[in-house]
């Protein structure tokens, strides 16, 4: 697979400046693989997750033509790949400490602290400033680490014995705190304009009050409800309020106006190129330019905003080719199929909790980020998952990994002592 990499950076003509990160990667496989051996971890998973982290820094590598690339992408990969083992062994001696209830109560003001912290602290970022929040720490992102978080929180009210935990005196609904709890976080998602976020908390909520919720009714009736008000929502904003701001017949709040902006753009970006459509313009621009196997040279590159995170499914068709993003693709599928397959094989609730909620929180971010870099769905200003250079992104997904792989060795104990 390593070689296989090489060969798409020569035949770009960069493959000298990618060996020193190849060569890194190599060598991360094989001690990956011979320590998944001994903890008994599932090793088709943390394949999988190293041929999307090797797409992600061979399309930085190529692009930047190794100007500078080549430090930065290895001191990250080493970061990235430290992170990761630290997480794994977190996680492998806190797992049973996380569960408990006073500590998921925890995690729940801990995530309205920093939603709250971005509000008022936040620096807005942006097409005209109003795409996102985010403060400014050494170019972190904290809204990732509210979503990692929102993954814990829903596994340990959700998968537990009891329908009801108590809040000083009183017995409530596990399913109804997520309810209220995620709504309160929705509202500071869009006082802060992430609207990212939102979608991506908000629909991994729902999918794991489904799973495993245990009011099946008012469950359904959320989503019928959810569904019909993103429906409403796409077709006032853009049969109704967007021809009026084109017009300029009237003035929108902010908020309002980011939301009205993104779903009457979505499907036609090119008709408002100079305003509205300009990045989802951009980023279909970099998909055709991009052919089967990507730009023969740089001089037809596409200056696409964001290439490197908000647009990285855009960028890498256009570096490498319609080919390549189809493999992407197949291999982002075989990572939830996988992280699915985890959880099934988990005898713990906890666990296949935490396991089903890091596959929805992948699928979903990635089904959004995919379809807004193709025009299908209003662009949301969110990260790719292994792929997306941004620090916060890449090392919170190989944490959600190094989670995964924690579980996986513990579904190997537990079949041993069945057999036992």
């Amino acid at each position: 697979m390593e070689l296989g990499m090489m060969l798409v950076a020569l035949y770009k003509g960069c493959g000298v400046s990618y060996i020193p990160v190849s060569l890194v990667m190599m060598l991360f496989t094989v001690v990956g693989c011979i320590g998944s051996t001994f903890a008994k971890a599932d090793k088709k998973l943390f394949i999988i997750v190293i041929v999307l982290l090797n797409l992600g820094f061979l399309v930085q590598n190529i692009q930047d033509r190794g100007n500078g690339a080549v430090i930065s992408a290895l001191i990250k990969l080493v970061v990235v790949l430290g992170s990761a083992v630290i997480a794994f062994a977190l996680y492998s001696r806190l797992s049973k400490w996380i569960s408990e209830d006073k500590v998921v109560i925890g995690m729940m003001f801990l995530q309205y602290g920093i939603s709250i912290a971005v509000l008022f602290l936040g620096q807005l970022v942006g097409d005209r400033g109003d795409q996102g929040a985010t403060i400014s720490i050494a170019g972190t992102t904290p809204f990732e680490f509210v979503k990692i978080m929102y993954i814990f929180v829903a596994a340990g009210l959700l998968c537990k014995d009891s329908d009801t935990i108590k809040i000083i005196k009183w017995e409530i609904n596990r399913g109804i705190i997520l309810f209220v709890h995620t709504a309160i976080l929705s509202i500071v998602f869009v006082l802060c304009s992430e609207l990212g976020t939102l979608m991506i908390v908000y629909i991994t909520g729902l999918i794991m009050l489904h799973l495993f919720g245990s009011h099946n009714r008012w469950t359904a009736a959320l989503k019928i409800v959810s569904a019909a008000g993103f429906v409403i929502v796409w077709l006032v904003s853009a049969k109704i309020l967007f021809p009026i701001m084109v017009q300029n017949e009237g003035a929108l709040p902010g908020i309002v106006s980011k939301i009205v902006r993104r779903f009457g753009a979505v499907f036609h970006p090119e008709l408002y190129m100079n305003d509205y459509g300009y990045q989802g313009t951009k980023g279909l621009m970099s998909i055709a330019t991009g052919g089967w196997f990507g730009i023969g040279t740089e001089r037809h590159r596409i200056d696409l905003p964001e290439a490197n995170n908000d647009f990285i499914f855009a960028n890498i068709i256009e570096t490498c080719g319609i080919s390549i993003g189809i493999i992407l693709i197949i291999f982002i599928l075989a990572f939830v199929k996988r992280s699915t397959y985890i959880a099934e094989k988990c005898e713990n609730n906890y666990s296949k909790g935490v396991t089903a909620g890091i596959a929805c929180l992948i699928a979903v971010e990635s089904i959004i980020h995919i379809g807004y870099n193709m025009a299908l769905l209003p662009i949301t200003g969110i990260p790719l998952y292994f792929l997306s250079q941004g620090f916060s992104a890449i090392v919170t997904s190989m944490c959600l990994v190094a989670i995964l792989l924690v579980i996986s060795t513990k579904i190997e104990l537990e079949s041993e002592e069945t057999l036992s």
